[in-house]
C-alpha cells in the first residue's frame, strides 16, 4: 500500500496549511443535517470549500457525497445550497452523479407519504476542465450484433436498403448512476468501520478514485471518518491524506490501515492487471 498521512484538526485550517495545488482529488462525504455538529464540533462549509480550492491542483476534482435531511416535512436542500457555494467559489459542476443504494432502508413509519429514499448525490466539482478521466466500462447488452447507421427506401425495388453496417462494441462508458449494495459485508468487510455512523461503500470509493486519478496521485478526504477513502486510495496505489476533527475517527482510520486485509475486489483487479501485462 502507498503511504497515508492522517491529521487531526479542523479540516479547513489543516488544508490551509498544506501546499497549494498539491492534491489531485478530494473524495469525501461531509456531515449533514443534524450531524453538522460533528461529535460536538461545528463545521464552516465556506471555509472547507476555500480549503479544497487551495489544495486541489488545476484540473483536479472534488467528489462530494451528500444527501438531504427531512426537516418539518421538507427536504433541507442543503446539498443544492452547498453546490451553489462551490460554483460561486469558482468550481465547475462537472457532473451530478447518483449513488443508488440497491437495498436502501425503507422510510420510517411516520414518513409514509414519500417514496423510499434510496440515493445520495455525488457532486463532481472540477477546478477547471478535468485533466484525467479513466471511465468505468460496462458490458453492452447487444455486443457483437450488427446495426445499420442509416436506412433509406429504394422506390424502384420498393424495399429498404441499409448503409453503414457496424458491430456493437463489447463495452461502453458507464452511466452516472452507480448502484451499490450497502450494509454489513457489502459496504465493507471490515466490521469496526461501522463505529462511524455514515460509512459509504468501498466500491464507491474505488470507482471514483479510479475514474479521476492515476497511480501515484494524491487523494485527500477532509472528513475521513471510518477511513474508506484513505484505505481504498492506499490499496489502489495512490498517496492518501486523511483529516478529521475527531481524534476518535483518526484513530479508527489508522486502525483500519493496520488491520484490514486486502479486499477481494482489489485482489481481483491485481489479477486482471497481471493478465493484461502478460
Amino acid at each position: 500500500m502507498s503511504d497515508a498521512t492522517l491529521l487531526c484538526g479542523d479540516c479547513a485550517e489543516v488544508m490551509a496549511s498544506l501546499d497549494a495545488c498539491s492534491v489531485d482529488m478530494v473524495l469525501t462525504s461531509p456531515p449533514y443535517g443534524t450531524m453538522r455538529q460533528y461529535n460536538g464540533f461545528s463545521i464552516d462549509i465556506d471555509a472547507v470549500i476555500d480549503g479544497i480550492w487551495h489544495v486541489l491542483r488545476d484540473g483536479g476534482v472534488c467528489v462530494w457525497v451528500v444527501a438531504d435531511q427531512m426537516v418539518k416535512g421538507s427536504e433541507s436542500a442543503t446539498s443544492f445550497r452547498t453546490a451553489l457555494k462551490f460554483i460561486n467559489r469558482g468550481f465547475l459542476l462537472h457532473d451530478t452523479m447518483i449513488y443508488h443504494k440497491a437495498n436502501g432502508v425503507p422510510n420510517a413509519p411516520n414518513d409514509s407519504v414519500r417514496y423510499h429514499q434510496s440515493f445520495e448525490y455525488m457532486f463532481c466539482f472540477a477546478k477547471g476542465r478535468p485533466t484525467k478521466f479513466n471511465p468505468i466500462m460496462v458490458q453492452c447488452r447487444h455486443a457483437g450484433e450488427v446495426v445499420h447507421s442509416r436506412a433509406f427506401r429504394n422506390h424502384e425495388k420498393d424495399e429498404l436498403e441499409y448503409k453503414g453496417r457496424s458491430k456493437i462494441k463489447p463495452t461502453k462508458v458507464a452511466s452516472n448512476v452507480f448502484t451499490y449494495a450497502t450494509g454489513n459485508g457489502n459496504t465493507t468487510a471490515y466490521h469496526p468501520a461501522f463505529q462511524h455512523p455514515a460509512v459509504f461503500p468501498e466500491a464507491l470509493a474505488r470507482d471514483q478514485i479510479i475514474s479521476w486519478t492515476d497511480a501515484g496521485d494524491t487523494v485527500l478526504d477532509p472528513f475521513c471518518g471510518s477511513g474508506t477513502t484513505i484505505f481504498c486510495a492506499s490499496v489502489l496505489g495512490r498517496k492518501a491524506i486523511g483529516i478529521d476533527i475527531s481524534q476518535e475517527y483518526v484513530d479508527l482510520t489508522a486502525q483500519r490501515l493496520r488491520e484490514q486485509p486486502m479486499p477481494s475486489w482489489a485482489a481481483e483487479m491485481n489479477k486482471t492487471s497481471m493478465e493484461v501485462d502478460e
